[in-house]
């Protein structure tokens, strides 16, 4: 398997961080379900533009234990829907139908039920119902979970001409919160189903853009929700935002309705500053709320402390896409915009919402890039705080982390590369000067591909691969390409499944469609490296199956076995399609895929250990496959050095950090072996473990190849190890 990842180099204080080695591939066909689009019966396969899985969220539903899935599709157009509009390009304007929220139960063996028990369809034409959900706390006294259902482009403007693309929604949004007790369905309009919906009375305000619940924020055990709505105030032209704070002392005060059998509308919750005090940004065109998410106890007090991201702090520019193509993912045509740098607050209770640092964020907390003017895309900034995940303990301390998904950043060459902040949540809480605050950050991870959107969602995963107490996090990258910039820049690699069937319900075959906008998930561990700092080490990369398929748009992580330990991973494919060769056209269905945890992690751990340096054609490559056991194969990879060089490969069984030649000797130099790098500058060298491997057992390797374009004659890789847990 050849090296797939590009390199990117950052530093984060004196820390480099380097993506030196590639992240074991697990194909779509490696699923252990695919659960299709319910539409997904005949010919033409789903109803066109549903996005099944734009949003998912795990929880109970019932009442047996095991988790059930709730998936969210926007979008939708209904059959005979064709309403041609400049804002579409060429195609039919997606903006006919209802968008709609199914809902489907665990079977307690790690699977779902195909048939979904509930289909609720959102109120309005476009209105992003079901584009933000999550499974929260009770609320209704029943016992299980309740569901919160996000419909934030709700209500669509009635004197809109779908022709104009410059006439606004009055998008106010819509929040749904559904009692959960099993029995609604299988179709209902969600208004009539829902125990309660609370509504924005400001136009513009994108209510249930993002949102979240803690049953451990003030105290008092009841639930609290907290409303993004990035859109607020009542001008349009601000947007600076907000977020509404719900206390579940006034949650239990209202009249609630709970029979979707009938036509009684749910009860109606107008959502203002007096009934929900608002957490708020006072910047203009800010979005304060469009990535919001409980992060649980950074500060030990035994209480959640709860992330507002704001994506379009500092600048926001107008975007003159003549696709309408989708920086900011969810917009509606009419408000593409280049996104600003970003910032965040982390807010806990302190007799009312207050931010957990002393200062304000902007500058601290992220503080995002933000580069004025240029090319629309790479003259933007990062959205740091579009997404971000808490009750992770990626450093094993004790205390939860923070990691920050900033998915529209660029590195200079390449748009909307993407990438994630991991912070350090006591350091945090600790924290009494922005200096402070920045010493927090433990390490940055970075996407590799052109507008790959790396930290478009992030998911804490739990310890899934060593037990060495550090959890891992999954981070989704919805436009990521395996085959490289655009399908073409480098060759799709030699994989399972690349040239696998599909079989649809109606027998029908269909062959794989290539990978252009595929997407991606990451697993990232994070890794000790020399000096005590800290990396993050890519070591899973689940991958879509067709072209535009946007694999990992949203990522939903949960024990779907009781009986099991090792959490699965359940990713979206949002965009999946059946048929076409190319993105258009497509009809996009979508589909969602579940994984298996302890189908995963090796039996061997391959990671990078950095302090590569640099030759005449750049950084090295160095990367390992294979499993660390007695008689098994494996192999160690070389690429990008000068060809016709000679090369040594050094193997040591620790690490020792030497000064050498300009760099650093990462393994002891216990056995090296020499090479010719031959005409490609490429080498793929096959071993086998001729004895037994204990438990702890570590192997440390380094490529060194003599290359006079390099500081003293000599460039090399970084290390790489191979461990045995």
């Amino acid at each position: 398997m050849p090296a797939l990842l590009a390199v990117c180099l950052l530093v984060v204080g004196q820390l480099t961080v380097d993506h030196d080695t590639a992240p074991a591939l697990v194909m779509p066909c490696e699923a252990q379900q695919f659960i299709e689009n319910p539409d997904l019966t005949s010919p033409p396969y789903g109803i066109e533009g549903d996005h099944m899985g734009r949003a998912l969220a795990l929880g109970h539903w019932d009442d047996d234990g095991v988790l059930d899935l709730a998936v969210g599709g926007f979008k939708r157009i209904d059959t005979g829907a064709t309403l041609p509009s400049p804002c579409c390009g060429t195609g039919p304007c997606q903006n006919g139908g209802t968008t709609r929220v199914w809902i489907f139960l665990g079977v307690g063996d790690g699977t779902f039920a195909t048939t979904p028990v509930v289909e609720w369809r959102g109120n309005d034409q476009r209105d992003l119902f079901g584009g933000a959900l999550e499974f929260i706390p009770d609320v209704d006294g029943d016992g299980l979970d309740d569901l919160l259902v996000g419909a934030a482009n709700w209500p669509n403007d009635p004197i809109k001409d779908v022709n104009d693309c410059t006439t606004g929604f009055i998008r106010r949004g819509r929040v749904y919160l559904f009692g959960s007790d099993g029995t609604y369905g299988p179709i209902g309009l969600a208004e009539n189903c829902a125990t309660m919906v609370f509504e924005s009375r400001v136009r513009g305000a994108r209510l249930g853009a993002a949102f979240t619940a803690s049953d451990s924020f003030d105290g008092d055990a009841l639930t609290d929700l907290f409303l993004g709505a990035p859109g607020s105030p009542d001008s349009v032209a601000t947007y600076s935002g907000r977020t509404h704070v719900l206390l579940g002392t006034d949650l239990q005060t209202l009249t609630q309705y709970d029979d979707c059998s009938t036509a009684t509308p749910s009860v109606i919750v107008e959502i203002d500053p007096a009934f929900a005090p608002p957490l708020s940004s006072t910047g203009n065109e800010d979005r304060f709320g469009e990535g919001v998410a409980n992060l649980g106890d950074l500060d030990g007090d035994g209480d959640d402390e709860i992330f507002v991201g704001a994506t379009q702090w500092v600048a926001r520019e107008v975007n003159n896409y003549p696709d309408c193509s989708m920086p900011i993912p969810g917009e509606p045509c009419e408000e593409q915009v280049a996104v600003g740098a970003g910032f965040a607050r982390i807010y806990t209770w302190a007799s009312g919402a207050v931010p957990l640092l002393p200062f304000d964020l902007p500058t601290s907390l992220g503080g995002g890039q933000f580069v004025p003017g240029g090319t629309p895309g790479l003259g933007h900034g990062e959205a740091f705080g579009y997404a971000a995940a808490g009750r992770t303990d990626v450093d094993g301390d004790g205390v939860f982390d923070v990691c920050v998904g900033a998915p529209a950043w660029s590195d200079g060459a390449l748009d909307r590369v993407g990438r994630v902040r991991v912070y350090s949540g006591a350091a945090l809480a600790a924290a009494v000067t922005e200096a402070d605050v920045a010493n927090a950050e433990l390490y940055q991870v970075t996407g590799d591909n052109d507008r790959s959107m790396y930290g478009n969602a992030v998911e804490p995963v739990g310890d899934l691969f060593t037990g060495d107490g550090r959890d891992e996090f999954a981070i989704g990258a919805y436009q990521d390409d395996l085959c490289g910039e655009d399908g073409g820049v480098l060759p799709c690699p030699e994989v399972p499944c690349l040239d696998a069937n599909y079989t649809l319900p109606d027998g029908t075959v269909r062959p794989w469609q290539g990978m252009n906008q595929s997407g991606s998930v990451y697993v990232v561990q994070t890794v000790d490296v020399s000096g005590g700092g800290h990396r993050g080490a890519e070591r899973l990369r689940f991958v879509g199956e067709a072209k535009r398929d946007h694999m990992g748009f949203d990522i939903a992580v949960g024990l779907l076995t009781p009986s099991d330990s090792t959490p699965d991973v359940v990713v979206s494919g949002m965009a999946w399609s059946l048929a076409g060769t190319s993105i258009y056209p497509m009809s996009e269905p979508g589909r969602v895929y579940v994984f298996h945890g302890e189908e995963y992690p090796m039996a061997n751990r391959w990671g990078g250990l950095g302090h590569s340096l640099d030759g005449t054609d750049g950084r090295l490559l160095a990367w390992g496959t294979g499993e660390f056991a007695q008689g098994a194969d494996f192999l160690i990879g070389l690429e990008n050095a000068l060809p016709n060089a000679n090369a040594a490969l050094v193997v040591g069984f620790s690490t020792v950090y030497l000064p050498a030649y300009g760099g650093v000797l990462v393994p002891s130099p216990d056995v090296s072996f020499g090479f010719n790098t031959g005409t490609t500058g490429n080498l793929n060298e096959i071993y086998t473990w001729p004895g037994a491997v204990s438990s702890g057992s570590e192997v440390v390797f380094q490529w060194w190849v003599e290359d006079a374009g390099a500081p003293m004659g000599w460039a090399t890789t970084a290390g790489v190890e191979m461990l045995e847990p």
